[in-house]
Order: C-alpha cells, then sequence, then structure tokens
C-alpha cells in the first residue's frame, strides 16, 4: 500500500506544479475532483486539508472509518495509528 500512497502523492505534486493559478475556489474544486478519483480507484482514503500561503484552499474527509465500508469519515474523525511488526 504505501507504493500506491506515493504514486498518489507523486502525480499530486505533478498536477499542481504544471497547474496554471486558477481561482481559488478552481483549485479546491480540481483538488476535490483528484482526491475523489483517487478514492474511487482505491488508492486513497482520508482526510485532506490543503492550505496555500497560509490560508485553507480544500478541505475534506474522503472515504469510510475503515475497512467495512460502514461509516463514513468526517473532518472530525480521530484514526487509531499503531504498528503490527
Amino acid at each position: 500500500m504505501p507504493k500506491l500512497l506515493s504514486k498518489t502523492l507523486l502525480c499530486y505534486l505533478i498536477l499542481f506544479s504544471v497547474m496554471p493559478v486558477f481561482a481559488q475556489s478552481n483549485k479546491a474544486a480540481a483538488i476535490d475532483s483528484f482526491m475523489r478519483r483517487a478514492n474511487r480507484l482505491g488508492l486513497f482514503n482520508g482526510n485532506v486539508l490543503v492550505a496555500d500561503d497560509g490560508k485553507m484552499v480544500y478541505k475534506a474527509a474522503i472515504g469510510f472509518t475503515d475497512t467495512s465500508m460502514q461509516t463514513m469519515l468526517t473532518e472530525k474523525y480521530r484514526f487509531q495509528i499503531g504498528s503490527i511488526a
């Protein structure tokens, strides 16, 4: 899974490095489209916050709280972080 995440982040960086400067609402729409597509492809599930020059551009909770896919994420959901090794 880390390989898929790194590919997603690489695509994200490429997308926004070549993207011309848009109005803030256009940035938010482009980010939203990208993140939701990544979710549909199974590459992303989580909370996103993007800021530009100290101002929030985009904030969203995308996907589900766990693999049972019964509870949608919210922006206030706290993920359980741990390690199995």
